[in-house]
């Protein structure tokens, strides 16, 4: 059938059935070629294929139809129905295969071209059988003396089957089991054996070769220590071993006494004295071998000389020193066996080592020394004052603790307290009696200087009013106020107050029918801010009556109209006399009178400041100061 018969189908349907498969066509004839692969291998009808070790998981059958392709897979529970345009077709079907594969399992195809009209049907076959054999192997455990199993192990039942082994280069060797034990082959000689296998007289096909090397079948150890003179090691030490054998093993390192427990599966190991076992196993025969670690006598326990310090106070070495025993060598160690010294003796503070012996095939023996810290004097420097200190004053330093020691000090004075007026660091050292020697300072602040106060003036104060009078303080802190005295008899003082600036303030009174007057004596401690006390001066306070104050004008202009033209007081009218004096700004006394001679007219001063003093003549007057202007003259 040509291309032109097919360009007006639209649709044909074929039909693949796996194993036992139909196919549905327009025609037969077009049927042209049925192929089998295996694994994408093409095989002939009827062949036995050996798929021993290989991966299959289908058979693939493919259908080609003459100018139409189909490229499609079908399985045991699906058919696919339909083509497409081309060339040619092709209908591919899988069978899977089972995993895994059995011995020998056979696979039959057959394909049925159903006619269409009068068209025949045609029909072919395709048949593989696939061969499944195991390798000959080893079983473990099965070698005999000079003898070793070789088996089929998946061929269990044999009933049906029959086994033909064969050694090359030699007769062949029959035996109806699916096993034969064979001699071992020397060392250095090879035996290959290879084993065919019939089903009811029927080949099904032959192993792969099983080559057995004499050298690997045949295991062969060889120990060889680190010490290989003797085989001894020395207490609490290893002796190195390393086995070497023949092909591929594994290896086990027993103790004799306790065979089922593992030690070491490496060929290299350390073992401490004792009885042994080194077992091998690989592709051959298990091998063994017994051996034994013996022990070298060792030094013994190092001890020291009675003279051997125990302890030592800080700061200090003692000595240690062991009973030395010929051929015997020693060294010395930390806890963490760094080397400190060799010899016999060692000189160390307070610390914790060891001493090691050695003899001469290198074993050691150790002892663990250890040299305390003494107990020392606890010296204490008690002050017999507390800060602050200052200039002039003098304090004692004692040693507290001092118990049977005697204490020197940083002084060069020996004795349980010494005496200072200066600060710095001071110390004391305890020594002899029954503890190690020990020191202990103290640092003792500077002694302060005492603050002194500038020269304070006399004040003068209004009896009954409220005086507040500053106490110059100058480098002082502060100042303690303390009344000292009062001068007179009917003077009284109420409401005495100091602040922390020096300000002083108080009321100065009379007694009854009795005018206030005389002085109050103050006496002043200045401090500084350390607290040192200074120098003390005395305040005059005096205090003037209560008197009623003449009016002074502060201003006069003598020009001659009619206005302030002369410098009028008016005195009170107590019946008291008045001295007057006005001063130039020199202190040259310009006019002096009497109240009585008032006013005055400013004589021939000129325009300018002056300074005038007013003083009630009696015990008890008053006396008033200050300034006065003379302007408004002309010409001068």
């Amino acid at each position: 059938m040509n291309a032109k018969k097919w360009i007006f189908r639209l649709w044909a349907i074929f039909l693949a059935i796996c194993s036992f498969g139909v196919l549905i066509a327009q025609d037969c004839d077009d049927v042209t070629m049925l192929e089998l692969s295996i694994g994408g291998e093409f095989v002939e009808n009827g062949a036995v294929i050996d798929v021993a070790g290989q991966n299959i998981p289908y058979i693939s059958v493919a259908v080609t139809l003459d100018d139409i392709t189909l490229n499609q897979e079908c399985d045991e529970d699906f058919v696919y129905l339909g083509f497409l345009w081309g060339d040619n077709t092709t209908l591919s079907c899988k069978v899977t295969l089972p995993s895994p594969l059995p011995l020998v399992s056979h696979h039959l195809v057959d394909v049925t071209c159903i006619g269409n009209g009068t068209l025949e049907d045609v029909s072919t076959s395709l048949e593989v059988t696939l061969v499944n054999l195991p390798a000959v192997v080893i079983q473990s455990g099965e070698c005999m003396g000079n003898s070793i199993r070789l088996s089929v192990p998946e061929i269990v039942d044999a009933q049906g089957w029959s086994f033909s082994w064969t050694r090359e280069a030699f007769n062949e060797v029959v035996n109806d089991e699916n096993f034969i034990v064979v001699d071992l082959p020397d060392e250095g000689e090879v035996d290959n054996w290879v084993v065919c296998v019939s089903y009811e007289g029927e080949l099904i096909g032959c192993s792969m070769v099983l080559a057995l090397d004499g050298s690997e079948i045949r295991p062969s150890i060889s120990l060889t220590p680190s010490n290989p003179e003797d085989w001894m090691v020395c207490q609490n030490g290893d002796l190195e071993f390393t086995i070497s054998s023949s092909g591929e093993q594994s290896f086990e390192w027993v103790r004799r006494s306790a065979p089922s427990t593992v030690l070491f599966t490496t060929p290299t190991v350390s073992l401490p004295a004792g009885n042994y076992t080194v077992r091998t196993t690989g592709a051959g025969c298990p091998a063994s071998e017994d051996f034994d670690v013996s022990v070298i006598p060792g030094p013994g326990l190092p001890s020291l000389t009675g003279g051997s310090a125990t302890e030592v106070c800080p700061g200090l070495t003692g000595m240690v020193e062991v009973n030395a025993v010929g051929g015997l060598t020693y060294r010395w160690e930390t806890t963490n066996g760094e080397l400190l010294d060799t010899g016999t003796s060692f000189s160390s503070g307070p610390d914790t080592f060891r001493v090691v012996a050695m003899n001469a095939e290198g074993c050691t023996s150790s002892l663990m020394v250890e040299i305390a810290q003494s107990s020392a004097h606890n010296p204490s420097i008690i002050p017999s004052s507390q800060p602050p200190y200052c200039e002039g004053e003098v304090i004692t330093l004692m040693a507290e603790n001092l118990g049977d020691a005697t204490a020197t000090w940083s002084t060069n004075v020996t004795g349980a307290a010494i005496d200072i007026d200066v600060g710095g660091e001071y110390s004391v050292t305890y020594s002899g009696g029954t503890m190690c020697d020990n020191s202990s300072s103290t640092n003792i602040p500077a002694f302060g200087e005492p603050p002194s106060l500038p020269a304070q003036s006399d004040q003068s104060i209004l009896a009954g009013e409220l005086a507040t009078i500053q106490v110059l303080l100058g480098a002082a802190a502060s100042v303690t106020v303390l009344l000292d005295s009062i001068e007179t008899m009917n003077a009284t003082l109420s409401g005495l107050s100091v602040s922390e600036q020096g300000v002083i303030s108080f009321v100065a009174g009379g007694t009854a029918g009795a005018r206030a007057t005389g002085a109050i004596r103050f006496t002043l401690i200045p401090e500084s801010a350390e607290g040192c006390v200074g120098p003390s001066q005395t305040l005059l306070v005096r205090v003037v009556p209560d008197v009623e104050a003449p009016f002074i004008p502060e201003i006069i202009s003598p020009n001659g109209d009619g206005s302030n033209d002369e410098w009028s007081v008016v005195f009170p009218e107590d019946g008291a006399d008045y001295d007057v004096v006005v001063y130039s700004r020199g202190g040259a006394v310009v006019f002096e009178g009497s109240g009585s001679q008032m006013p005055w007219d400013a004589g021939p001063c000129p325009n300018g400041v002056y300074y005038y003093r007013i003083t009630q003549r009696g015990p008890e007057g008053g006396q008033w100061q200050g300034a006065l202007t003379i302007i408004g003259r002309q010409g001068r």
